[in-house]
């Protein structure tokens, strides 16, 4: 359970340590566990708010909200027999002022932080303790085996590299992502200054296309002045304005970043600390290359013609509810679902699409016209604000989603008001859904799995819901507004 949180985009995983052999532990302050990723079994559970875990030699200490604690392995199978107190004799207080955060060793004492900001060391020998003047800075190496990642440092929480330039703190979702699977990861690897600017280096090319829009790169909640990709896509450089020596900047992607094989980066997130500016080593500032032209696509809205669309059940597009504004298909509600002219089997649908706060909409495949609507026949892939609407605090409703039947794994939208682009590939019974570049979920239609899935859903009492072997493509009228740009689907040739 605290494996899969810690992988979710945008999640943070918990403080981090090796074991003398290589094995990466983590704990989850939530859940109240520790977990050795590696071998994926909970070492520990029933603590109270573990903040932070080391390891001296082969003994393992967690530091909960007001207890150092040693957990103890009596017969070697990885979970915890003895939870054994070494100090919970510090002030205890009913507030949170007196809780314990990170934990450090060195020459025979731990030292940990109070929330009230006062610093507490311990002795290993005995327990007792006493006030301490500083939080020591403790790092440790990434151990070979964790490629992308061996020989950077971890202080506990997050990767860390120093240079010339000054600090740079990068998540460590990656790293646990690579321990738990044993393979390497797509992630943010390193981040460096540039005279007006930063570089960011990743583990994978990107897919083509992305990172080339300033207006998806925040620093320090502002968007990036511009941003290149290299020929390789394993670097972007974006231009930054006003940087200065002593500042700490958050530099993140606005939605996924996406591989050129699908997958999400564990994560885009970075901040640095500028000790010095790099002179004479300005950012790039290139053109975006020409996307090659595929073949085989056919238009079904080019930002004027509506042509290929009709009403459900009607002849014509409705008169109310949809228009065409600035070069893009707009829905205001009250005009009824639209479906495609034609019907498709095979194809490959191409389109983006963009909401306000708390709206809800949806893209139907396979559908027919004899039912009262289109959702009676037709399979969604849910368009939604998860943040803005009831249905996003369920998975399974939430954007991306095979709408409830198949939760994606982590919403991948790109913030309310900015677009968001879909690829919805049927073959035979395989189906996938991309958004934004990224794998979201894939799926076999007619299966006795997939009737399952019905059976157990609000279609249960639908006959014949999601067997269709074609039909028609349908964009939903939910009452709410959505937009639609750049419609075009691609029928594999025979």
């Amino acid at each position: 359970m605290m494996l899969a949180l810690v992988l979710a985009l945008g999640q943070e995983p918990g403080a981090l340590a090796f074991s003398p052999k290589s094995e990466l532990f983590t704990c989850d302050a939530q859940e109240g566990s520790v977990w050795n990723v590696t071998s994926g079994k909970r070492v520990a559970a029933g603590l109270d708010h573990p903040e932070s875990l080391l390891f001296v030699g082969e003994r393992l200490f967690v530091i909960q909200r007001q207890e150092l604690t040693e957990l103890i392995d009596l017969d070697h199978d990885g979970v915890t027999d003895t939870y054994s107190c070494l100090c919970a004799s510090w002030k205890v207080s009913q507030e949170p002022a007196q809780s314990a955060h990170g934990l450090s060793f060195a020459d025979g004492w731990f030292t940990t932080t109070l929330s009230s900001g006062e610093y507490l060391r311990i002795a290993l020998a005995d327990g007792h303790h006493e006030s301490a003047t500083a939080m020591p800075q403790t790092s440790f190496a990434i151990p070979a085996g964790f490629e992308p990642y061996s020989g950077q440092n971890c202080d506990g929480h997050a990767r860390v590299i120093v240079d010339e330039a000054g600090t740079c703190r990068l998540s460590s979702a990656g790293l646990i992502a690579r321990a738990r699977t044993g393979k390497p990861v797509f992630d943010l690897v390193a981040l460096h200054a540039r005279t007006n600017g930063f570089e960011l280096e990743f583990s994978a090319p990107i897919a083509p296309g992305f990172g080339w829009d300033p207006a998806l790169w925040s620093v320090d909640s502002k968007p990036a002045l511009s941003a290149s990709v290299s020929a390789d896509r394993k670097h972007v450089e974006l231009g930054v304005a006003g940087l200065a020596p002593g500042s700490t900047l958050e530099l993140h992607a606005l939605g996924p970043l996406p591989s050129e094989t699908g997958a999400a980066a564990a994560s885009t997130s970075a901040w640095f600390t500028l000790r010095a500016l790099p002179k004479d080593r300005p950012v790039a500032v290139l053109a975006q290359p020409a996307r090659a032209s595929e073949s085989g696509w056919t238009t079904l809205f080019d930002g004027k013609d509506t042509s290929h669309w009709r009403g459900y059940k009607q002849q014509d597009m409705p008169e109310k509810g949809w228009a065409v504004e600035n070069g893009v298909l707009e829905n205001h509600g009250g005009g009824g679902d639209i479906v495609s002219r034609e019907e498709y089997a095979d194809f490959e649908l191409a389109l983006e699409w963009k909401i306000p706060a708390g709206s809800n909409s949806g893209i139907f495949f396979h559908a027919s016209e004899d039912h009262g609507y289109v959702w009676e026949s037709a399979p969604e892939m849910q368009i939604l604000d998860d943040a803005g609407h009831p249905d996003g605090k369920n998975p399974k409703t939430s954007a991306g989603s095979n709408y409830a039947l198949i939760a994606p794994p982590a919403n991948v939208t790109r913030p309310v008001g900015c677009w968001n682009q879909v690829r919805l590939l049927v073959r035979g019974s395989h189906v996938e859904h991309w958004m934004n570049g990224v794998k979201l979920l894939e799926y076999e239609l007619w299966t006795p799995e997939w009737k399952a899935l019905v059976a157990g859903s609000k279609f249960a009492s639908m006959p014949g819901y999601g067997l269709n072997p074609t039909g028609h493509l349908a964009l939903q009228d939910h009452g709410d507004e959505v937009s639609f740009r750049d419609i075009k689907v691609r029928v594999p040739v025979r």
